[in-house]
């Protein structure tokens, strides 16, 4: 199991996130940020919006996590937009 190695919490709108990232996932997202003149948080932005919107990774990320099947998604790709 990798070693959490920074722990930090936002407030907003009455909730508060922890953010928990391993090093080497951290230095990853830091080099790939760096080599794209980007800043880490919009490379994480670009990353999650990639992630959400392509039906291959939905499926693998619902077949790795979904404990319950009643709150799978169906992603439908149509006119070059992902919907579910």
């Amino acid at each position: 199991m990798a070693k959490i190695i920074r722990m930090q919490f936002t407030e907003c709108s009455n909730y508060i996130y922890a953010t928990l990232m391993d090093q080497d996932t951290h230095n990853k997202l830091k080099k790939l940020a760096i080599a794209c003149d980007m800043t880490k948080t919009m490379m994480a932005y670009e990353i999650i919006k990639i992630v959400v919107n392509h039906t291959d990774f939905i499926d693998f990320l619902q077949e790795r996590y979904n404990k319950d099947d009643q709150y799978r998604i169906v992603p439908i790709r149509q006119d070059g937009k992902t919907y579910y």
